[in-house]
């Protein structure tokens, strides 16, 4: 197997195990949460990093995630992935990756409490 043909395989190998570690479950976002929000508070003085204040669930409308963003994403990370000297590309796609995911978790999260906040709510169900 040449250079080239080994480079590509062990990038499409990550794009798929990238793939699959992100479908299995949306659990381990609680860590990524809880690290943001410690982020954002340790960086709340320095210029040009935003902070935002704290909303309570009760006054954050409800948003259907619109799962095309992160397909795209997805999409275009492998075709970076397969084309070699992409790396900076391969890198900000992978952060996009991560940032919808972490979205996605957050808007899983506040559906499940506005659920069990009245399981009777067929429109919250």
């Amino acid at each position: 197997m040449n250079k080239g043909m080994w480079k590509r395989n062990l990038r499409r190998g990550a794009a798929l195990a990238l793939t699959l570690v992100m479908s299995l479950s949306i659990a381990a976002c609680g860590a990524a949460q809880e690290r943001l929000a410690t982020r954002a508070a340790g960086n709340a003085g320095v210029a040009g990093v935003m902070a935002h204040e704290a909303v309570p669930y009760s006054r954050r409308p409800y948003e259907h995630y619109d799962p095309a963003v992160m397909e795209q994403a997805m999409a275009d990370f492998e075709q970076a992935c397969a084309v070699e000297g992409r790396d900076e590309e391969v890198l900000r796609l992978y952060d996009a990756i991560v940032d919808e995911y972490d979205r996605l978790a957050t808007l899983t999260y506040m559906a499940q409490l506005e659920y069990d906040a009245d399981v009777s709510d067929e429109q919250a169900a």
